[in-house]
């Protein structure tokens, strides 16, 4: 048994990211362990709520991070080609944009349904996605046409290092004068909204609120909506973190 899971790890990306899953499923085990001891169940206790030794249970954990690891390393390629990608349109650079997309990468690990892509085509959904979520939170909750970026900026130099007019900076560019306020106004938007949003936590939390509220009556019926809305959201008394390593 311990000897297939290790030679799994030579396989392809589709075989790995099954392997790598097995930690998710052995951590649910553990936290049905936890809730029905309602104490953290002891290694002996969780390989056996398994249906495993204890010498299965840790090497499945091993084979489980080494083929995370192995995947997160394969990908480094696409992770750094999307960041180029994205960096160049969104003014993000590119190693903020490589982390994050690492942390989708391992997040398109975790949920991966073999049946229904390849790996790769998978992952890079959860990877730009990362990655175009961190452009939204570095520029505020909104993305600007490049364009808008550049007259702003050229705009902006003009008139603090040659104290223009705006009629003579929007000549120099070779835009009116109105689509030079424009874009001057549109990119304060962010940063307005940014200062909103960090300065009304009640109205941020609100917001969540209200748009779980909707998910709710778009996905749920009426019974799963009551039941979600009566879980509690705590782990069970005694229970912490499930072990990491």
């Amino acid at each position: 048994m311990v000897l297939v899971w290790l030679l799994a790890l030579s396989h392809r990306p589709e075989r790995l990211a099954s392997v790598a899953q097995e930690e998710g499923r052995l951590g649910e085990v553990w936290s049905r362990a936890c809730e029905e001891l309602g104490r953290t169940p002891t290694p002996r206790e969780w390989a056996a709520s398994a249906g495993l030794s204890v010498v299965e249970l840790e090497a499945r954990r091993r084979a489980a991070r080494e083929a995370t690891r192995e995947l997160v390393e394969t990908h480094q390629g696409l992770v750094r080609s999307l960041a180029r990608k994205v960096a160049w349109t969104r003014r993000v650079d590119v190693e903020d944009l490589a982390q994050e997309g690492n942390l989708g990468l391992v997040r398109a690990i975790e949920k991966y349904d073999g049946t229904r892509a390849k790996f790769s085509t998978y992952a890079t959904i959860w990877i730009r996605a990362a990655m175009f979520d961190l452009a939204r939170r570095s520029r505020g909750a909104v993305v600007l046409p490049q364009r808008v970026l550049d007259i702003e900026a050229k705009a902006g130099r003009l008139l603090r290092e040659e104290e223009d007019s705006a009629t003579t900076a929007a000549a120099e560019i070779g835009v009116s004068e109105t689509r030079l306020r424009e874009a001057r106004r549109l990119a304060q938007l962010p940063t307005e909204l940014e200062e909103v949003a960090a300065g009304d936590a009640d109205a941020v939390v609100a917001g969540l609120r209200r748009d779980l509220a909707r998910a709710f009556d778009a996905h749920l019926d009426a019974r799963e909506t009551r039941v979600l809305r009566l879980r509690p959201s705590r782990r069970p008394s005694g229970c912490p973190r499930r072990p990491s390593a």
